[in-house]
C-alpha cells in the first residue's frame, strides 16, 4: 500500500460511508449497527474529549498565573503534588503521590526533583523500608500554603462559576464513572 501511495494512487474508500465506524474510522460503531444516533453519540464523545482538555488547560493557565502572581515559582502540576502531601498530613512516598494524581512514576520523579531543588519538599529514607523515600513538605511550603490555597480557590471559583453546587456534585460523579472507579 505504501508503494501505491508513493506512486500517486489513493486507497479506495467505500462508496457508502455508513460502512465506516464513527467519525469515519474503520473501527466498530459505538453500538450495534451504524445508525445516525450512534454517529451523533460518537461525535458528542469526541466533543466532550476536546472540551475536557480545554477546561484542564484553562485551569492550568489560571493556576500557574496565580502562583506566579503570588511569587510562587512552580507549575500547577507541581503545586498539585505538593497539595497531595499537605492533604495527607504527613510523609508520603512518590508512588503514593503519583497514584493520587494519576501520573507515572517518571513524571512524579521530575516533579519531586524540581520541588526539592526549590526547597518545597524534602526526601528522607523510610525507616520501615530502606529502599523507599518519604516526601515531606518543608517549613517554606507551609508558610506559602495560604497563598497556594488562595490560588487554588480562585482557579476553582473561576472554573465552576456557572455551575450550581448540585451540578458540580453531578459532574464529579460522572467524571468518577468515566475514570472507571479508579479514583
Amino acid at each position: 500500500m505504501l508503494t501505491n501511495l508513493c506512486q500517486g494512487s489513493v486507497p479506495s474508500m467505500p462508496d457508502d460511508r455508513r460502512e465506516l465506524g464513527p467519525l469515519g474510522s474503520a473501527g466498530p460503531p459505538l453500538a450495534m449497527g451504524s445508525t445516525e444516533p450512534d454517529l451523533r453519540a460518537r461525535r458528542a464523545q469526541a466533543q466532550m474529549h476536546i472540551q475536557l482538555q480545554n477546561v484542564l488547560r484553562r485551569m492550568d493557565r489560571v493556576a500557574t498565573a496565580g502562583l506566579n502572581g503570588e511569587g510562587i515559582a512552580m507549575t500547577q502540576a507541581q503545586a498539585s503534588a505538593l497539595m497531595v502531601v499537605f492533604h495527607q498530613g504527613g510523609p508520603m512516598t512518590a508512588a503514593e503521590i503519583a497514584a493520587e494524581l494519576g501520573v507515572t512514576q517518571a513524571t512524579m520523579t521530575r516533579f519531586i526533583k524540581a520541588l526539592v531543588a526549590n526547597g518545597w519538599i524534602t526526601r528522607e529514607r523510610d525507616p520501615k523500608d530502606a529502599r523507599a523515600l518519604l516526601i515531606r513538605a518543608t517549613a517554606k511550603a507551609y508558610r506559602r500554603l495560604p497563598a497556594m490555597i488562595r490560588v487554588s480557590n480562585a482557579m476553582l471559583d473561576e472554573t465552576f462559576a456557572d455551575l450550581t453546587p448540585t451540578e458540580v456534585t453531578t459532574l464529579v460523579e460522572l467524571v468518577a464513572r468515566l475514570r472507571g472507579g479508579d479514583g
